[in-house]
């Protein structure tokens, strides 16, 4: 009579499944699929990147229209709205075209 233990059914289960494990090449199977969409997925990754540096910057940009342009008090009020003004219209500009 032989007894079989659970240890033992495991190990034989994933010598099993390593020797039906194939290694697939990554890169050369997702450009298979790719193939013809190259364009595409070169504008989809820039417009991800632009849009990843806008959402970075933005936080600075705030930062210079606080500190130079609303709290600035060795500038005259109408130059603080300007350069405020100018701020905003860099913080805003980019994202309309990303």
């Amino acid at each position: 009579m032989k007894k079989t233990t659970k240890n033992a059914d495991q190990h034989s289960f994933e010598n099993q499944v390593q020797k039906n494990t194939k290694k697939i090449p990554f890169w050369s199977t997702l450009m298979g699929f790719a193939k013809g969409e190259y364009r595409r997925l070169v504008f989809a990754a820039v417009a991800s990147i632009l849009t990843g540096v806008t959402v970075a910057v933005q936080p600075l940009i705030i930062k210079y229209i606080v500190d130079n342009g609303i709290s600035n008090t060795a500038v005259p009020p109408e130059e603080r709205l300007k350069i405020a003004a100018f701020y905003c219209l860099i913080m805003w500009w980019p994202p309309c075209f990303v």
